[in-house]
């Protein structure tokens, strides 16, 4: 469902009905149950302490709202508009080594390695 605001109240859309939606076990069937190591848990973890940072939502700018008023005020003042396709993109074949990904980041960052010895993701008795 959708919701959103219209006039004093709001409007509920329905987007797909049950029968036109795919059993989630078609896609996440082939995701291994495996328990992360105690390494990709500290490297999960520092990541998290590196990029944590206070919101501030006024450095963020809805581009699409600021490209779909000008293409509302172009058509007001009855200018042309102008569309161009998108470029196809490619399909699939890329596959990325997440963990050698974020481990050339942190090294990159200039960060120290995790150790095993912090602990971290590890339950105390």
């Amino acid at each position: 469902m959708a919701i959103a605001p219209l006039d004093n109240g709001l409007v509920m859309e329905m987007l797909r009905y049950p029968t036109e939606l795919r059993d989630p076990k078609d896609y996440f069937d082939e995701v291994p149950g495996d328990k992360p190591t105690a390494d990709m848990l500290a490297l999960a973890g520092q990541l998290i302490d590196q990029k944590t940072r206070p919101f501030d939502p006024t450095k963020f700018e809805d581009h699409y709202q600021t490209a779909l008023r000008q293409l509302v005020e172009d058509k007001v003042k009855g200018r042309k508009i102008v569309t161009t396709p998108e470029p196809s993109r490619p399909s699939g074949g890329n596959v990325v080594d997440l963990m050698a990904a974020l481990r050339k980041s942190l090294d990159q960052s200039g960060l120290e390695k995790p150790s095993k010895s912090k602990g971290r993701g590890k339950k105390s008795a």
